[in-house]
């Protein structure tokens, strides 16, 4: 089936934002459009943008095409507004989580207990819902305008966190000397793209790592490997 021009991702550069929170109508209560962003984050998270048309997104939500375009405009928008509403959701629960940086109590300023907690916190936030690291993936492997705006936009601002978290860990010590760019990335992606493979995981081993016992169990041997290595612990000395 031909796609209409609806359907062509947008030539011209993307909206910029600020960083930072999304847009608050970004989750307003509307039936419809939730019931569109639910079906547009399914498929665009399985399938990636490209396969994806707006009229899969509607037959997908059980309404006409045409209401996708009243409500969103083009496809580009709609991909849009389900990363911005992945957003909201995922600092709304990263908000419940009861440690994370800035929690007063014993070590809560310590930089390595700070890069610590933003690691658990990544990991518990993807596992909840990897939709948007699913989403990410599939534009990483083609980066083009989608992916720039979805580092403007959101991923950047979690990037610069870590790296800061990990230039202050190293200041005090706390950790050695390395590449910023190589521990950032080893720490993010180890603690997002897991997700994408929740699946081949349930496979092989029965539960999937979104299960939430999985997924602290993941967490807490994910940085104990992390900051501690795969080597045993060296016997203790008479």
């Amino acid at each position: 089936m031909a796609r209409s021009n609806s359907d062509t991702p947008q030539k011209a550069a993307p909206r910029r934002r600020r960083q930072g929170r999304p847009p608050a109508d970004a989750s307003a209560p509307d039936a419809t459009r939730n019931a569109l962003l639910d079906a547009a984050t399914r498929l665009f998270a399985r399938l990636g943008y490209e396969p994806v048309t707006t009229g899969a997104i509607a037959a997908e939500a059980g309404v006409t095409q045409s209401i996708v375009h009243y409500h969103f405009g083009s496809k580009q928008k709609i991909w849009e507004a389900a990363i911005d509403r992945l957003m909201v959701e995922r600092i709304a629960f990263y908000d419940t989580l009861a440690e994370k940086p800035g929690t007063t109590g014993p070590g809560g300023s310590d930089p390595l207990t700070r890069l610590k907690l933003l690691t658990r916190g990544l990991i518990a936030a993807n596992a909840h819902n990897p939709d948007f690291a699913r989403m990410t993936v599939h534009e990483g492997s083609v980066p083009g305008d989608r992916m720039q705006w979805l580092v403007d936009s959101y991923m950047k601002t979690a990037f610069d966190k870590f790296e800061a978290a990990i230039r202050d860990a190293m200041a005090a010590g706390a950790i050695r000397e390395m590449p910023v760019r190589d521990v950032t990335c080893i720490i993010v992606f180890g603690a997002s793209l897991i997700f994408t493979f929740s699946g081949a995981v349930e496979k092989m081993y029965g539960t999937p790592l979104t299960d939430p016992e999985g997924s602290a169990s993941y967490a807490d041997s994910f940085i104990d490997i992390l900051f501690n290595g795969l080597m045993p612990a060296a016997p203790a000395r008479d």
